[in-house]
């Protein structure tokens, strides 16, 4: 379904969706996609990890990589680092830069970060997803409710909020949402003025990968 008016999103929630899941991509342009996502999943449920896991990812796509970079909880377990595009690579380019990238950062920080995809192979580390990154695969939206205790919501929300100690992928929910909202202006305001190309990126990336040994983790 395309879901850009209140009476569809109604309509939806009346068949019982409680949390909308989207597209990467926009209709017009199905193959192209207008977001990449690193999905920060905690195997033991440690988000210090998520965090410390966040900050690294943000310094080497911003400072690295010289890619725009926001933030959002996801409303269940972890993060997810988000990157707006300007629609000019197709998924399968941005699922190969955005695995390249994580086992970039796995190889980096082995006793942390992992890649693999089998929960028995990742032991107590933190698991960089970027399978969303692939055609029809899809994404919880921004402030959605989630279906489990406390109803916590999908929130997008500013680096500076990682350094406060009481911030968990749960602190927002739909009792104190609108509340937080009313305080302050959505930290995505501006996300669509600063898409971004991954061609730049990925030239870097490879060279990045060329001085680091890229059998190192390309296994």
């Amino acid at each position: 379904m395309t879901c850009n008016n209140t009476a569809t999103l109604v309509y939806l929630a009346n068949q019982a969706c409680i949390t909308p899941y989207i597209w990467l991509s926009k209709k017009d342009k199905l193959d192209y996609p207008d977001r990449m996502i690193f999905d920060l999943d905690p195997s033991d449920n440690d988000f210090s990890k998520v965090k410390s896991v966040a900050e690294k990812l943000k310094k080497f796509l911003e400072k690295d990589l010289d890619l725009p970079v926001y933030l959002m909880t996801t409303g269940s377990r972890g993060l997810h680092v988000v990157i707006p595009l300007e629609r000019s690579s197709n998924f399968d380019e941005l699922r190969d830069f955005a695995q390249k990238s994580a086992k970039y950062l796995e190889a980096e920080n082995p006793d942390e970060i992992t890649t693999a995809t089998q929960i028995n192979k990742r032991g107590n580390k933190l698991y960089i997803d970027t399978a969303r990154n692939g055609f029809g695969q899809t994404s919880v939206t921004p402030y959605a409710v989630r279906p489990i205790e406390g109803a916590p919501v999908a929130t997008s929300i500013d680096w500076e909020e990682l350094e406060n100690s009481v911030l968990t992928p749960q602190t927002y929910n739909i009792k104190n949402i609108f509340l937080s909202l009313g305080q302050k202006s959505d930290p995505w305001r501006d996300i669509n003025r600063h898409l971004a190309s991954i061609t730049s990126a990925r030239k870097k990336l490879a060279k990045i990968i060329k001085c680091n040994n890229f059998t190192v983790f390309n296994h």
